[in-house]
């Protein structure tokens, strides 16, 4: 137990809150400030002497107009004030987050006492708030590098195959009807014996963009093999996805690479195309179709649609 007496046990509390480095402030019933630390008046973006006797409406109405303190997020200030002060006044004790104007970030405490006054304590959060923002996006990068040729930036095989699964269990469902495009790389083995990986490997990425350039945003376009890539496109059947194969071998065709040296390198491609039937049990049947179409368009001499 202290020893000392009511007004030493008030200067010990003071000086104690005061060097804190946790925001802390005191409301009266009257909902204004009797009590502001240093590191609250900091939070607030106000001196203390332009917060004491003041509401909160009042104080962060100021702060906001001098483009300080805390950030109001959404809407106008006064609707956005008024959500706060509800939630404020009309519970016991409260736990919220805000962050100033600075990209600070702080977790609140709010306590309503038995005499009616209101203690609000911060905590700065703005390390852990960073540090959690930081690992979403490596998170989300490591999810997209799962799913993601790093070499042409498109879907991966088994992303492709995810989303062929998906578009299979809608067609059995509503009758829909899509249909699968194999491509491949005529005579691909050459380029790289010919010209070394690395042009092969930018060989692929311009056979890729070509192809992401030719599509519709409804379709999709996956690497699923070395020098293979697909194309699932939904709501089409196949005379049209055949049609469209047939455009994209002409325009592979009549679009040589620029090699370093100023050389062009022409390329071809086969392909094979195959639509959903309802007689499909699994979609791997509408890929084994496509695959010996693709196999019977190189065996018949190359650069055509099957």
């Amino acid at each position: 137990m202290f020893s000392q007496n009511s007004e030493d046990l008030v200067a010990i509390f003071s000086e104690m809150l005061e060097r804190s480095l946790n925001p802390v402030c005191v409301l009266n019933q009257e909902y204004q400030y009797i009590y502001c630390n240093s590191e609250m008046a900091n939070l607030i973006g106000l001196p203390i002497e332009q917060i004491l006797s003041r509401t909160p409406a009042q104080v962060l109405r100021q702060a906001h107009d001098e483009h300080k303190g805390i950030a109001v997020d959404q809407g106008d200030f006064k609707t956005w004030m008024s959500i706060k002060e509800c939630r404020l006044r009309n519970l016991e004790e409260s736990e919220f987050f805000t962050h100033t104007v600075d990209d600070k970030h702080y977790k609140m405490n709010r306590i309503r006492l038995s005499s009616g006054e209101h203690v609000i304590v911060g905590t700065d959060i703005t390390d852990l708030k960073h540090t959690q923002v930081e690992l979403e996006q490596a998170l989300s990068e490591l999810d997209t590098l799962a799913h993601t040729c790093d070499l042409t930036d498109i879907p991966n095989r088994r992303h492709f195959m995810l989303k062929v699964e998906e578009e299979f269990r809608r067609a059995k469902r509503y009758r829909s009807e899509f249909s699968i495009v194999l491509a491949d790389i005529d005579y691909f083995k050459r380029i790289n014996d010919t010209y070394g990986h690395d042009i092969g490997d930018k060989a692929l990425q311009h056979f890729a963009a070509l192809i992401a350039n030719a599509i519709r945003t409804t379709d999709m376009l996956g690497r699923i093999g070395g020098e293979e890539f697909a194309i699932l496109m939904p709501n089409t059947d196949l005379a049209d996805a055949s049609i469209f194969a047939n455009r994209l071998r002409q325009k592979i065709e009549k679009s040589p690479f620029l090699l370093d040296n100023g050389q062009h390198l022409s390329m071809t491609a086969s392909f094979g195309v195959s639509e959903y039937r309802k007689t499909d049990q699994e979609e791997l049947l509408m890929f084994s179709r496509a695959d010996k179409r693709l196999y019977k368009a190189k065996a018949s001499g190359r650069n055509q649609v099957c």
